[in-house]
């Protein structure tokens, strides 16, 4: 319970209270003269009331006046008269004596009521949305509490009715064009169409309550209609995809009454038009055919075809399996995927980079190269999707190496000994040579002395004499030993081991005498030892 209605109960239970004590002081007075003669008794209590407006409008005061009377003879020592307020006003205050019962009902109690007039007022506000007539009774009685106290002779007098009469609100509507604002400046210019199907709200004041919702017609009109005078904000809702509004997207607007509110118009204006473009990838390989370990070139061209530049164009080569990256002039590798962010191309502009990688294989390799990305839509391709315009391949074709080196070639008798080949120096047969690479081999020089390694692959070999092939009278006036590296078809023949005899012979065999010699000094040693022991024994 608020404090006022706390007060106002107190207040109610002192006015009666008041009234009751001189109700007890007059029965007192009273009560011996009373005793004493008899008394002529009667009533007829009078009420009337009015109001100070016969016609009013929401938030307005009405004040209501209650007239009571009465002639006598009898005086009754309490009276109330009872006020039933009607739906659509709020109780605001009221005269002495007077107190609100409840929302509905004030009631105003007199003293000991001698023959007189009394008047009382209750002022009421008329609530928001309160329409048709207001009708406030009120009605008097007696509370004389003396069991012979008369009954009111003409009781038809003791109740009144005021009325006051609330006009029908005039009401207003708010509205009203949705329309394709063609040129984007916020203006309805002639020629602009409406736009349909367009969803627009209508809020309280609050900006919450939503008080009803519409779309536009065919024309791009809508309208909220039977409005009473106040503030109301009108939104619009969805738009078409893209679209952007030239307006406000809301109004807050202040209806009077009656008023028809054409102003909440909202704009749309189409999108922009998005740039498109048209990228074309061209690859090529140089060369094209290799043979296993070679490198080859992939080349690659972007053109911006238009109709608009392009922006954010991102290139990526991916290599095949069978080929080592080497290089690229633009981008950066990763796992044999290149990404070059080529960047912006304007119309007719093009950008070119290119691969060089190492063939690892024997076969046929395709590199492709697409358009990955791009800022702009493509008319005829789909960045990343394999196909269109913007991918292109190329394919290099790598064959096996063929084994064809050779290393020789002569092993010759050196007659003068200075380790170079003169005319007429003869060759030397069956001398065995040893080759030591991949592979091993060996071989036997001809009658010519020539020999001859063939189909060798590209690398480094050793080649070397077997000493022990030749005559023993000769001694090796070269190296006996060559590291040759032979690629791409080499033959090189200067593996030549040259030998000269070791010594000249004399003509005169000087072994016989050795021999004889050895025989002779046995023989003298053995007489020494003798002639030695005989003269011991002598």
């Amino acid at each position: 319970m608020s404090l006022q209605a706390t007060r106002e109960g107190m207040d109610m239970k002192a006015t009666r209270l008041t009234a009751l004590l001189g109700v007890a002081v007059l029965v007192l007075a009273v009560a011996p003269a009373a005793s004493a003669e008899t008394v002529e008794t009667g009533i007829d209590m009078v009420l009337v009331k009015t109001v100070d407006k016969a016609v009013a409008s929401p938030g307005e005061t009405l004040t209501y006046t209650i007239t009571i009377s009465h002639e006598g003879p009898s005086s009754p020592l309490q009276a109330a008269v009872v006020d039933t307020l009607p739906a659509g006003v709020t109780f605001a205050s009221a005269s002495a004596g007077c107190t609100a019962l409840d929302a509905s009902t004030v009631e105003c109690l007199t003293g000991p009521w001698l023959p007189s007039t009394l008047t009382y007022t209750i002022t009421v506000t008329i609530d928001e949305g309160a329409s048709g007539t207001l009708l406030n009774t009120a009605t008097v009685d007696h509370r004389d509490p003396r069991p012979e106290f008369p009954d009111d002779s003409d009781p038809s007098n003791n109740t009144d009715t005021a009325e006051t009469v609330i006009p029908e609100p005039e009401l207003g509507s708010i509205g009203d064009f949705v329309w394709l604002d063609s040129n984007g400046d916020g203006a309805q210019d002639g020629g602009e169409a409406g736009v349909s199907g367009i969803t627009v709200d209508l809020y309280a004041a609050d900006g919450v309550t939503n008080l009803g919702s519409t779309t536009t017609n065919g024309s791009g009109l809508y309208s909220f209609t039977d409005l009473a005078a106040g503030d109301y904000t009108v939104v619009v809702g969805s738009h078409p995809a893209g679209y952007l509004l030239t307006t406000s997207d809301s109004y807050d607007v202040t209806l009077a009454a009656g008023q028809a509110y054409l102003d909440a118009d909202f704009g749309f204006t189409p999108p922009p038009e998005e740039p498109v473009i048209d990228l074309e990838v061209v690859k090529s390989v140089s060369p094209a055919a290799v043979t296993v370990g070679d490198s080859t070139t992939f080349t690659v061209t972007v053109t911006n075809q238009g109709p608009d530049a392009a922006t954010g164009v991102v290139v990526t080569d991916t290599l095949p399996s069978g080929v080592t990256f080497v290089s690229s002039t633009a981008g950066s590798e990763s796992g044999g995927v290149i990404t070059v962010p080529v960047g912006a191309l304007a119309v007719g502009a093009q950008s070119t980079f290119s691969v060089t990688v190492t063939v690892d294989d024997a076969g046929a390799f395709t590199n492709a190269a697409e358009v990955t990305a791009a800022d702009q839509d493509d008319v005829d391709s789909t960045p990343g999707d394999g196909q269109g315009d913007d991918y292109d391949t190329a394919t290099v074709e790598a064959t096996e190496v063929l084994a064809n080196n050779s290393i020789g070639d002569f092993v010759w008798l050196d007659t003068d000994g200075d380790g170079v080949q003169d005319s007429g120096e003869p060759g030397i047969a069956g001398a065995v040579v040893t080759l030591t690479g991949s592979p091993t081999i060996s071989t036997t020089t001809g009658s010519d002395g020539k020999y001859l390694f063939s189909a060798l692959d590209d690398g480094t070999y050793s080649i070397a004499i077997d000493v022990s092939s030749v005559d023993d009278d000769y001694s090796l006036t070269t190296v006996g030993t060559y590291t040759i590296s032979v690629s791409g078809g080499t033959t090189n023949l200067t593996a030549d081991f040259g030998f000269a005899e070791v010594l000249p012979k004399t003509g005169t065999d000087t072994r016989p005498l050795a021999v004889l010699g050895a025989v002779l000094i046995l023989f003298g040693a053995a007489l020494l030892t003798v002639s030695r022991r005989a003269s011991s024994v002598i």
